[in-house]
């Protein structure tokens, strides 16, 4: 390590102590604050992975990173964005819309089978039955109940 990495360690020292006799920080940055403990102690990397049970190419990394990008960027992990929502508000509208109008002719109720192939018919992307219950579950609405939370005689009326 150069002479800039230990220069900075001094004012890190103290931080990293603390994170680990403090138990409320998770497991991945705690052990990394090992990682940076034992490089200080002068430990090869290769012990440095046999006593925390990690590969050597992770010590490497961690203090690499330490090196270059500093001490929070090395134990805490950027947020991630996730994946975007598959489900648009224009689908929960119209499966919202079908399970509040009059079910089939014959049909006393809708069923999530039934909301399915009726909103299949509108040649929207597919949707499984199960996406179509939370979606249901998130409005608070269950159609094979006689009360759905709209009137179906306002819905017939308009």
């Amino acid at each position: 390590m150069t002479n800039a990495f230990w220069r900075q360690w001094n004012e890190d020292n103290e931080i990293l102590i603390k994170l680990t006799k403090i138990g409320n920080n998770p497991a991945r940055v705690i052990q990394r604050a090992w990682i940076l403990l034992k490089s200080n102690k002068n430990q090869k990397n290769i012990e440095i992975a046999r006593d925390l049970h990690i590969t050597e190419q992770t010590v490497y990394n961690i203090q690499e990173k330490y090196a270059t990008c500093g001490l929070n960027a090395t134990l805490f992990d950027k947020k991630r964005s996730g994946a975007p929502k598959k489900i648009t508000p224009a689908m929960e509208s119209i499966i919202t819309a079908i399970a509040c109008s009059a079910p089939p002719m014959g049909r006393s109720s809708w069923t999530i089978k039934l909301i399915q192939k009726e909103y299949l018919k509108t040649g929207e992307q597919y949707l499984s039955w199960g996406s179509i219950k939370e979606i249901l579950r998130s409005h608070h609405l269950k159609p094979w109940k006689k009360k759905c939370g709209a009137s179906r005689q306002l819905i017939n009326s308009i």
